[in-house]
């Protein structure tokens, strides 16, 4: 499986919201510190605006929508994606869209965090999820290039991720039967190619890496002892 650089592109808006006194005030706050790169000074301003907002009669789509944005930032991913499904319960089909965008690239940045740190424990629920946000975006917005762009590329993902499970999969199977054969120099052979070629998934600590690289192992012992006796035949005795 091919691991590469996820292309995203983080939607930035709503920063300018004209409100009435408290809501604009605090979301002035909070552009001003996300503009300096004090993210969780900017978190707690647009959590603010967003809580004084319903009060004024407004709506708080957008601070959530910020909120969102400075906590991806801040590298936060998972309350960043819940708080983007937040700012998605509005009646602003466009803040809709973006919010569910922007759902969708904060998982995609799990998805390649996971990958270069070899944790698989969520990395397909991701994927799917990133989709399903980009199918949903796409739904609201259209003519979006950057959300059909990594829709494309998360379905590229997960088809790979797939096909590197099913070849995993037959890998161990296949190897498993040549054992039992004793056939294990072929066996050694088969899964010392795969594991070249598998080398990213067998990282994730899926259940089936684990059987993979105890196969590999035991066989390459195995094929060490009969390589040995070849080598080293015993003494004709007087």
């Amino acid at each position: 499986m091919k691991t590469h650089c996820t292309i995203v592109t983080l939607i930035l808006g709503g920063l300018a919201l004209t409100a009435s006194a408290e809501p604009r005030l605090a979301m002035r706050e909070g552009a001003h510190a996300f503009e300096q790169g004090l993210f969780t000074n900017a978190v707690a301003a647009f959590d603010t605006a967003a809580q004084e907002a319903p009060s004024a009669g407004l709506d708080p789509g957008v601070a959530r929508f910020n909120r969102g944005v400075a906590l991806f930032r801040d590298k936060q991913w998972e309350p960043a994606h819940d708080t983007f499904l937040s700012a998605e319960k509005t009646a602003d089909l466009n803040l809709q869209g973006m919010a569910l965008y922007n759902a969708g690239v904060t998982r995609l940045h799990q998805v390649a965090e996971a990958l270069n740190e070899g944790n698989g424990t969520n990395l397909e629920a991701h994927l799917n999820q990133a989709i399903d946000h980009f199918d949903r975006s796409l739904l609201i917005r259209p003519d979006q290039p950057n959300v059909r762009l990594n829709l494309e590329h998360a379905l590229a993902q997960r088809a790979a991720l797939h096909r590197a499970i099913v070849e995993l999969q037959s890998s161990i199977q296949r190897a498993d039967q040549l054992i039992i054969a004793h056939e294990f120099t072929q066996a050694h052979s088969l899964l010392t190619n795969a594991n070249q070629r598998l080398a990213p998934i067998l990282k994730l600590g899926r259940p089936e890496a684990k059987t993979f690289e105890q196969y590999l192992k035991r066989t390459g012992q195995i094929v060490q002892i009969l390589e040995g006796s070849t080598n080293n035949p015993p003494a004709i005795s007087q």
